[in-house]
């Protein structure tokens, strides 16, 4: 479902900092019980863990985004937004910041055999042997300053770097994303916004839950609805916005399983993301954690609760 404009909800109300408790880190036996691997548990800053587990669930979460967004499209161009799919030209060189698995490379080098395609994650879970020519993947910090040549790109992707991110480098980051594009080149950005709709306490508190998580890692939540600004802000033109709803049920109304898969994905995210959050959902009851998640789950069943999918592109000015 296409929504052109956000929703407006209460966010005083809803995620008020009352609501959240900032205690002491848990032992990590207790955050992680099943012993999921993860890039830094100690610190946590970054909330997911880095095993085939979650690679898959990556992959998923790829999958899901592009049927989103004009799934009924039947070539790969839906792996762009329609403000931009038509100015990516033979022979571009395009970048994913924060690429995962790589899922997205590998389906837009098919798209476009005749661009150049890199990859950069902070983690080495990228595939390495048998790819096409014009891929390239390596590991890189994208925390830190982007270091490539100035106006190098001719397109620049970044999906769900949310938790990557903290809330002060974002005007940099795109600052340093409009220096390496070359003039007339394009950014694409999509990340959540958990807020477009409003649920009872058992599906909202794992959303306050993961608010609180980010906001004690300085990261922010609220960038989907800040990030069109943004660009502006950094210099880019031409800046569109869509959002797509993300409904969370069993079973879709046109007897498709897109909401099923998008619930499955959150399930497994929120299982994922149990160090990251826990102290803030049942820091007293750790052993609660499972439970309250499968009454998230069930609520967000019942209300049919949903998030929003918010992708954003600009352009670099050519003069």
């Amino acid at each position: 479902m296409v929504l052109d404009t956000p929703l407006s909800i209460d966010t005083q109300d809803l995620l008020t900092d009352q609501n959240i408790c900032f205690n002491q880190p848990l032992p990590i036996a207790i955050l992680n019980p099943s012993n999921r691997k993860y890039h830094d548990l100690e610190s946590r800053t970054y909330g997911l863990p880095c095993d085939e587990e979650e690679l898959d669930r990556l992959n998923l979460q790829h999958s899901n985004f592009v049927t989103v967004f004009d799934g009924s499209n039947p070539d790969l161009s839906r792996l762009v937004l329609n403000s931009v799919k038509n100015d990516i030209r033979p022979g571009s060189k395009v970048i994913d910041l924060g690429c995962g698995t790589g899922a997205w490379i590998l389906d837009m080098a098919k798209a476009y055999p005749d661009s150049k395609f890199f990859g950069v994650d902070i983690a080495d879970v990228f595939p390495k042997h048998d790819l096409p020519p014009n891929i390239s993947f390596s590991i890189m910090d994208i925390s830190k300053p982007l270091t490539f040549e100035k106006n190098s790109f001719d397109f620049i992707n970044a999906r769900l770097i949310i938790v990557s991110i903290t809330e002060e480098r974002w005007p940099t980051i795109l600052k340093e994303c409009y220096n390496i594009l070359k003039p007339g080149g394009l950014v694409q950005f999509m990340e959540y916004d958990h807020i477009a709709s409003n649920g009872d306490e058992n599906t909202m508190r794992f959303v306050r839950g993961l608010y609180g998580a980010m906001k004690k890692n300085h990261q922010d939540f609220f960038v989907s609805n800040k990030l069109s600004g943004l660009l502006r802000f950094a210099g880019f033109n031409n800046v569109k916005e869509d959002r797509r709803i993300l409904e969370l049920t069993s079973i879709d109304a046109d007897g498709t399983e897109l909401s099923k898969r998008i619930l499955e994905n959150w399930t497994r995210a929120l299982i994922g993301f149990r160090p990251f959050i826990l102290p803030f959902i049942c820091p007293n009851d750790p052993d609660s954690y499972d439970l309250l998640l499968e009454e998230n789950i069930k609520g967000c069943i019942e209300q049919r609760w949903f998030k929003q999918a918010v992708g954003v592109t600009g352009m670099k000015p050519l003069v």
